[in-house]
């Protein structure tokens, strides 16, 4: 890392429990894994979104600072992060060693630190322990609701997990042949596991942006492939935030936006989230109903 930084020109640490979880390093020396070192970060990141008391810093802006050499205290302040956690991951062939540190952005101290090592199976059972060290290391107070959520293994096949990254990689690129590809890799997930909520999910954004964007000539089909896959996944998991994500992301563009509000209210993790959600389909139909549905949501409460 770089030099100190002033801390007295940037922004203060907020009280609340927050983290941000930076890009891992790629340590394989194969840039052709960067695809996979990402995942890895994003799949912690998204398990710790999971925990009503923890605050966690969106990727867009955490993974901003991807290959840069900047004082983790200076990162922790810029995105208004109690905690930072960064990581290196090391694949070679079917081998796996993920190491860790999360680091206290008020004075740059190491709250925690470890190594993990394992087989590709492995891998979410590693994410776990990454995420249940960290919530030991902050004190985080889960709830048995919670924990049954956050610590649920997902994949069952170490094909399953490179299929997923890839198809997430591809989808992030968010083109035509990308998203054709990335559809390729999630259906390729779902035939070895029908049930891996997070295929199902990423195949129901990817069909129903086929749809919207004119790039799948059966738009009708292609939406109600994604609210089928929504449909499995409630099926795996009735709470599933992700599912109802789907269903009110392809009935806004349905323009049925009183069914993607609905959806909106329906089992989403946070009340601020839940507001957001419901304010997209007013946005695309226009700014007239915004005050009012967000009037109505203020009531909305996390599970």
């Amino acid at each position: 890392m770089s030099s100190a930084p002033d801390t007295r020109k940037l922004p203060p640490v907020p009280d609340k429990l927050s983290i941000a979880v930076l890009p891992f390093q790629n340590m394989s020396g194969d840039p052709e894994q960067e695809y996979f070192v990402d995942g890895i970060a994003e799949d912690v990141l998204t398990t710790l979104s999971k925990i009503q008391e923890l605050t966690v810093i969106a990727r867009n802006s955490s993974f901003a600072f991807k290959g840069q050499m900047r004082d983790v205290r200076e990162i922790g302040r810029i995105l208004g992060a109690r905690y930072v956690l960064e990581g290196s991951v090391r694949k070679v062939g079917n081998r796996v060693r993920l190491t860790a540190q999360l680091i206290d952005s008020t004075d740059g101290s190491h709250r925690w630190a470890d190594r993990f090592d394992g087989g590709l199976d492995d891998v979410f059972d590693l994410q776990d322990r990454i995420t249940q060290d960290i919530v030991a290391a902050i004190e985080v107070g889960l709830t048995g609701a919670e924990q049954a959520r956050v610590w649920r293994k997902r994949s069952g096949s170490p094909l399953v997990y490179e299929f997923f990254l890839k198809g997430r990689k591809l989808y992030e690129n968010f083109a035509k042949y990308t998203h054709a590809q990335a559809r390729v890799q999630f259906e390729r997930v779902l035939e070895i596991n029908p049930v891996f909520t997070p295929g199902l999910y990423m195949l129901g954004l990817t069909l129903t942006d086929q749809a919207r964007f004119g790039w799948e000539k059966d738009r009708a089909a292609a939406f109600e492939a994604a609210l089928e896959c929504a449909t499995k996944a409630l099926a795996v998991d009735p709470s599933d935030a992700q599912a109802y994500l789907v269903i009110g992301y392809v009935r806004t563009f349905q323009r049925r936006h009183d069914e993607a509000v609905e959806a909106g209210k329906r089992r989403l993790p946070s009340a601020r989230v839940a507001r957001t959600f419901i304010i997209w389909p007013e946005c695309i139909m226009g700014t007239q109903a915004i005050s009012e549905k967000l009037r109505s949501t203020r009531s909305i409460r996390s599970d």
